[in-house]
Protein backbone atom coordinates (compact mmCIF):
# COMPACT_ATOMS: atom_id res chain seq x y z
CA UNK A 1 0.00 0.00 0.00
CA UNK A 2 0.90 3.34 -0.99
CA UNK A 3 1.04 4.98 2.26
CA UNK A 4 2.94 1.87 4.34
CA UNK A 5 6.28 3.78 2.70
CA UNK A 6 6.07 6.49 5.35
CA UNK A 7 7.97 5.32 8.51
CA UNK A 8 6.14 7.15 10.97
CA UNK A 9 2.56 6.53 9.60
CA UNK A 10 0.00 3.80 11.16
CA UNK A 11 -2.84 2.76 9.18
CA UNK A 12 -6.02 1.88 10.62
CA UNK A 13 -9.05 1.21 8.31
CA UNK A 14 -12.61 0.93 9.27
CA UNK A 15 -14.99 -0.54 7.12
CA UNK A 16 -18.28 0.31 6.22
CA UNK A 17 -20.55 -0.89 8.39
CA UNK A 18 -22.97 -2.47 5.76
CA UNK A 19 -22.49 -5.72 5.67
CA UNK A 20 -22.21 -6.72 1.80
CA UNK A 21 -19.88 -3.63 1.70
CA UNK A 22 -17.64 -4.65 4.01
CA UNK A 23 -17.16 -8.83 3.57
CA UNK A 24 -15.28 -8.82 0.55
CA UNK A 25 -12.64 -5.85 1.35
CA UNK A 26 -12.17 -7.57 5.11
CA UNK A 27 -10.70 -11.05 3.51
CA UNK A 28 -8.45 -8.72 1.56
CA UNK A 29 -7.04 -5.72 3.77
CA UNK A 30 -6.41 -8.93 7.09
CA UNK A 31 -3.93 -10.47 4.07
CA UNK A 32 -2.06 -7.39 4.57
CA UNK A 33 0.43 -7.75 7.36
CA UNK A 34 2.35 -4.59 8.92
CA UNK A 35 2.52 -4.62 12.63
CA UNK A 36 1.34 0.03 11.07
CA UNK A 37 -1.60 -1.60 9.62
CA UNK A 38 -4.77 -2.74 10.96
CA UNK A 39 -8.56 -3.11 10.04
CA UNK A 40 -10.76 -1.98 13.05
CA UNK A 41 -12.94 -4.24 15.00
CA UNK A 42 -16.70 -3.79 14.03
CA UNK A 43 -17.23 -2.73 17.54
CA UNK A 44 -14.77 0.02 17.34
CA UNK A 45 -17.18 3.59 17.53
CA UNK A 46 -15.91 5.94 14.79
CA UNK A 47 -15.74 8.61 16.67
CA UNK A 48 -13.00 7.23 19.02
CA UNK A 49 -11.06 6.37 15.98
CA UNK A 50 -11.21 10.00 14.91
CA UNK A 51 -10.65 11.28 18.18
CA UNK A 52 -6.88 9.21 18.28
CA UNK A 53 -6.75 10.03 14.31
CA UNK A 54 -3.90 12.97 12.93
CA UNK A 55 -5.48 12.24 9.33
CA UNK A 56 -9.06 10.89 8.65
CA UNK A 57 -8.95 10.11 4.52
CA UNK A 58 -12.73 9.64 4.16
CA UNK A 59 -14.91 7.67 0.63
CA UNK A 60 -18.06 10.65 0.93
CA UNK A 61 -19.36 9.67 4.23
CA UNK A 62 -20.88 11.63 6.84
CA UNK A 63 -18.55 10.14 9.84
CA UNK A 64 -16.26 12.34 8.75
CA UNK A 65 -18.20 15.50 9.50
CA UNK A 66 -16.63 15.18 13.02
CA UNK A 67 -13.31 15.37 12.21
CA UNK A 68 -13.83 18.33 9.91
CA UNK A 69 -15.69 19.82 13.22
CA UNK A 70 -12.44 19.02 15.66
CA UNK A 71 -10.39 20.38 12.81
CA UNK A 72 -8.75 17.02 12.21
CA UNK A 73 -8.03 17.09 8.18
CA UNK A 74 -9.89 15.28 6.07
CA UNK A 75 -8.68 14.39 2.65
CA UNK A 76 -11.57 13.72 0.55
CA UNK A 77 -10.85 10.98 -2.03
CA UNK A 78 -13.33 12.05 -4.43
CA UNK A 79 -11.55 9.68 -7.27
CA UNK A 80 -12.63 6.53 -5.71
CA UNK A 81 -16.50 7.11 -6.38
CA UNK A 82 -18.53 9.05 -8.87
CA UNK A 83 -19.97 11.47 -6.88
CA UNK A 84 -18.81 14.77 -5.00
CA UNK A 85 -18.42 14.89 -1.24
CA UNK A 86 -20.24 17.24 1.12
CA UNK A 87 -17.17 18.31 2.86
CA UNK A 88 -15.21 18.71 -0.86
CA UNK A 89 -17.59 21.13 -1.90
CA UNK A 90 -17.29 23.14 1.15
CA UNK A 91 -13.76 22.42 1.97
CA UNK A 92 -12.44 22.75 -1.33
CA UNK A 93 -8.55 21.69 0.15
CA UNK A 94 -9.97 18.61 1.21
CA UNK A 95 -10.80 17.21 -2.20
CA UNK A 96 -8.25 14.62 -3.30
CA UNK A 97 -8.66 14.14 -7.31
CA UNK A 98 -6.13 11.32 -7.57
CA UNK A 99 -3.88 9.42 -5.55
CA UNK A 100 -0.85 11.68 -5.67
CA UNK A 101 -2.95 14.24 -4.16
CA UNK A 102 -2.97 12.16 -1.21
CA UNK A 103 0.52 10.45 -1.34
CA UNK A 104 1.62 14.86 -1.37
CA UNK A 105 -0.59 15.65 1.34
CA UNK A 106 0.27 13.06 3.90
CA UNK A 107 3.99 13.71 2.74
CA UNK A 108 3.81 16.87 3.98
CA UNK A 109 1.69 15.93 7.42
CA UNK A 110 4.85 13.54 8.02
CA UNK A 111 7.17 16.81 7.99
CA UNK A 112 5.30 18.61 9.70
CA UNK A 113 1.88 17.34 11.20
CA UNK A 114 1.18 20.85 12.86
CA UNK A 115 0.49 22.36 9.92
CA UNK A 116 -2.67 24.29 9.22
CA UNK A 117 -4.75 22.18 6.94
CA UNK A 118 -8.51 23.99 6.37
CA UNK A 119 -9.08 27.45 5.40
CA UNK A 120 -10.85 29.15 7.93
CA UNK A 121 -13.68 30.51 6.41
CA UNK A 122 -14.16 27.19 4.39
CA UNK A 123 -14.32 25.22 7.72
CA UNK A 124 -16.55 27.86 8.90
CA UNK A 125 -19.08 27.79 6.18
CA UNK A 126 -19.10 23.77 6.11
CA UNK A 127 -19.60 24.20 10.06
CA UNK A 128 -22.50 26.46 9.76
CA UNK A 129 -24.21 24.82 6.68
CA UNK A 130 -23.59 21.48 7.66
CA UNK A 131 -24.03 21.01 11.55
CA UNK A 132 -23.73 24.56 13.33
CA UNK A 133 -27.96 24.55 12.22
CA UNK A 134 -30.16 26.40 14.26
CA UNK A 135 -32.72 23.70 15.53
CA UNK A 136 -30.06 21.34 16.26
CA UNK A 137 -32.21 19.11 13.20
CA UNK A 138 -28.73 18.29 11.48
CA UNK A 139 -29.86 14.86 9.82
CA UNK A 140 -32.98 15.99 8.70
CA UNK A 141 -32.09 19.04 7.35
CA UNK A 142 -29.41 17.11 5.18
CA UNK A 143 -32.13 14.98 3.94
CA UNK A 144 -34.50 17.61 3.24
CA UNK A 145 -31.45 19.34 0.96
CA UNK A 146 -30.99 15.90 -1.04
CA UNK A 147 -34.94 15.14 -1.57
CA UNK A 148 -34.46 19.04 -3.22
CA UNK A 149 -31.51 17.85 -5.55
CA UNK A 150 -33.48 15.24 -6.53
CA UNK A 151 -36.51 17.84 -7.34
CA UNK A 152 -34.41 19.99 -9.10
CA UNK A 153 -32.78 16.99 -11.32
CA UNK A 154 -36.42 15.81 -12.03
CA UNK A 155 -37.44 18.94 -13.51
CA UNK A 156 -34.28 19.73 -15.26
CA UNK A 157 -35.06 16.27 -16.84
CA UNK A 158 -38.66 16.93 -17.69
Amino acid sequence: MMLMQFDNVRLIIKPHTRDYLQKPHKSILKQLCSPRFEVADDSAHSGALIAKADVIIDIATSVAFEAVKRGIPVLSADYLHAGYSTIAHYVPETAMRCRDDIYHAVCSFTKNRYQQFYNAQHRAEFNRHMLDVPDGYVLERYVSLLAAEVQDKKQLAA
